[in-house]
């Protein structure tokens, strides 16, 4: 007599859940990294307006002359600031905060004016400036 005791999955069955698992994997990830750049994105407009507030309270205190922060190269390089407040930790004197990773297409840009206004400008892929500001598409 043959014991009915089975305990544990077919093969078949393993086959189809682990089937299951890819078609799902498959419609989510494209997902996934669409909201992972999202975020970067969103990492790098967050640095921008923190290098702004320093580079407007350096102004408050010691006027110069207009100072702006580019990131078309992949780093925020900033211009217009004495070499010594502007230092990164890669030695360049001029070299800011670095955008997060060369798959970005991202070139923001801000302006401090010596009169403390901003003008920012820019478009990446799921943000854009809209009224000075920056906005998601």
């Amino acid at each position: 007599m043959k014991k009915l005791n089975n305990k544990g999955f077919s093969l078949v069955e393993l086959i189809i859940v682990i089937a299951i698992m890819v078609v799902l994997i498959g419609l989510l990830a494209p997902q996934f990294v669409k909201y992972v750049e999202k975020s970067k994105e969103s990492t790098d407009v967050q640095n921008l307006d923190s290098i702004v507030t320093v580079c407007q309270a350096y102004m408050a205190d010691q006027p110069s002359a207009e100072i702006t922060i580019d990131g078309a190269s992949g780093v925020f390089v900033i211009t217009g600031m004495p070499d010594t407040f502007a230092a990164s930790d890669d030695g360049k004197s001029v070299t800011g905060v670095k955008i997060k990773g060369d798959w970005s297409t991202t070139a923001l840009k801000a302006v401090v004016a010596t009169d403390g206004k901003i003008t920012y400008t820019g478009e990446a892929k799921y943000i854009k400036v809209t009224d000075n500001a920056f906005v998601g598409k």
